[in-house]
């Protein structure tokens, strides 16, 4: 079952794959299905650029594809064809009415691709999605995704998970894979300035224990290259990591297309897992996708995060020429479609440390409009962030996470504190759920957080994670005052905030309840457990008696009785 109550049905043919689509609306004379396909290793993109009439409003896809299949109904806006990847772009539309067949029925749309279309590789990813193309001008109206997390409407859009076709002399078998894939552990960075010789094995435990994934040695690289005399350290140190389970991070410098290559190619040999390219806006990103390229050709699972630095303007061209429109002059966008896993440079982060000096928690929800990028940022904390930063800031994305070495012990927030916070960010509403921000739902909302009689929001900041698969809700709440305790604070649920939880059903009902139970332990003790129905959610909100002066609670929402 795909998003919007649509059903697909996809199986290996003779000659081909068949996508069978079942729901209202689907054969309708402006419906059109989108097949995006990777079908060889070499590189693709991520991101289907907007053209109306024809594909509509931009795509971000959980894969880089290089195929791309649009079928429509055969009238109105109903030409099939496909658009391939070449090189760096993607070329022109080409008919493929001898590739692909499109046969419609009430409610119903079948597609079949010919495997001239599909290639020979023993591996194929697939995103499946629909489009009403009539509406908004022709940028259409995406809807009733293969994946059922992918959120509908107008505008660009956001598919996290896919399926991936695997051929053996058994059959076929399909697996559901992503971008960030939800059965794995989120990525948790600890950035460790100390030198390689200096750490010892009751370190690398004691990080182990707190919940990091990976460790960014920050002092492992010098300028991009590999020091003669440190290399076998570095590698018995890297064996060390790995025997607990850890990966390793070095820091890169752009340099020639050939040095970075074989920089990397070094690394990777001494047992590097990871690459943080500095100042990665300064060379083309074409020479990024190349080198990322060969570099999970050497191993599949390499790590890329792009940092922009230096405070470089996002709105910056790459080195070697304009950033491409239809990224809004993003140049974190394009790294991302080059293959980085992860960007850093989010102005998240200056408001949620420095509220005062940033128009307030407010500005927040402009600053992560466009969900692509929110859910490939890197979120980092330093040592003087405190625990109402660390949990809003860390608790933003579904992508990686990164402490600065000293941020869980003495001067800022406890390893404990840390431990749990880590715990609570590899749960499902956080690893791969969607967001919602309630500060604009609660702008009004004279009990939201208002100090001084001042602007509502000001200082308080609230979101929702929920993971549709797994049914888990989360409600994330801090106080960025320093001084300041919030109190009797309401924070009220719209309409539009129950239907993202999923509860559009029992939203407004003065008999259904919804508990609240705190995670990390931050909760004062009269707010540890709360009980609310959803019309007091909604008037006059979700009650907390008081949030402490940089304070930050998740709460886990259920409805007993209620399936997830």
């Amino acid at each position: 079952m795909g998003a919007d109550n649509v059903r697909y049905v996809i199986r290996r043919i003779s000659d081909g794959v068949e996508i069978r689509v079942l729901g209202a609306g689907v054969d309708g004379p402006d419906q059109a299905m989108f097949v995006a396909l990777k079908t060889k290793e070499s590189t693709g993109s991520f991101f289907i650029p907007p053209e109306p009439g024809k594909t509509g409003s931009a795509v971000w896809l959980p894969f880089a594809a290089d195929t791309l299949v649009v079928a429509g109904s055969g009238k109105g806006n109903g030409a099939v064809f496909v658009r391939r990847w070449k090189d760096t772009q993607w070329g022109a539309s080409e008919s493929a009415d001898d590739l692909v067949s499109v046969r419609n029925a009430p409610a119903q749309r079948l597609v079949q691709i010919n495997e001239q279309l599909l290639g020979r590789s023993s591996k194929i990813s697939m995103a499946v999605y629909l489009k009403d193309l009539g509406a908004s001008q022709g940028r259409g109206r995406f809807y009733g995704a293969e994946d059922r997390t992918s959120a509908s409407g107008p505008g660009e859009r956001v598919i996290r998970h896919y399926l991936v076709m695997e051929f053996d002399k058994g059959g076929v078998t399909f697996r559901r894979a992503g971008r960030l894939d939800s059965d794995a552990m989120k990525t948790r960075f600890y950035r460790v300035n100390t030198k390689p010789g200096d750490i010892s094995d009751a370190m690398l435990d004691a990080w182990k224990a707190v919940g990091f994934t990976h460790l960014y040695l920050a002092d492992a690289a010098h300028g991009g290259g590999v020091l003669a005399e440190g290399a076998e350290e570095f590698k018995a140190l890297a064996r060390r990591i790995h025997d607990r389970g850890m990966k390793v991070m070095v820091g890169l410098v752009p340099h020639q297309w050939r040095e970075m290559d074989a920089a990397i190619e070094s690394w990777q040999a001494l047992g590097a897992d990871g690459f943080w390219a500095h100042q990665a806006q300064e060379v083309p990103p074409e020479f990024w996708r190349r080198v990322i390229a060969r570099a999970h050709a050497r191993s599949v699972g390499a790590y890329f995060v792009a940092a922009v630095d230096g405070g470089v303007p996002a709105e910056v061209t790459s080195g070697g020429g304009a950033v491409r429109e239809a990224f809004g002059g993003d140049v974190r966008l394009e790294l991302l479609d080059a293959g980085f896993d992860a960007v850093v440079n989010n102005p998240a982060h200056s408001v949620a440390t420095a509220p005062d000096d940033n128009n307030g928690a407010n500005a927040l929800d402009g600053l992560l409009q466009r969900e692509f990028l929110r859910d490939n940022s890197l979120h980092y904390v330093e040592n003087s962030a405190g625990l109402a930063p660390s949990a809003l800031l860390l608790g933003l994305s579904r992508g990686p996470v990164m402490v600065l070495e000293d941020a869980a012990s003495a001067g800022g927030a406890p390893r404990d504190y840390f431990s749990r916070l880590l715990a609570a960010l590899d749960q499902p509403a956080f690893r791969a759920g969607n967001f919602y921000p309630l500060n604009s739902d609660n702008r009004e909302n004279p009990h939201y957080g208002r100090v001084d009689n001042g602007e509502s929001g000001r200082w308080l900041y609230s979101y929702l994670r929920y993971d549709s698969v797994t049914g888990r809700r989360v409600l994330v709440v801090v106080n960025l005052h320093p001084k300041e305790t919030l109190r009797d604070v309401r924070i009220q649920f719209a309409r539009s905030a129950m239907r993202f939880l999923g509860w559009d059903d029992i939203a407004g009902s003065k008999l259904v309840s919804i508990a609240a139970r705190d995670m990390l332990g931050t909760a004062s003790a009269d707010s540890a457990e709360i009980a609310v129905t959803t019309a007091e959610m909604e008037e006059p909100g979700f009650p907390l008696k008081e949030l402490p002066p940089l304070s930050a609670a998740y709460f886990e929402l259920t409805s007993p009785g209620r399936q997830p």
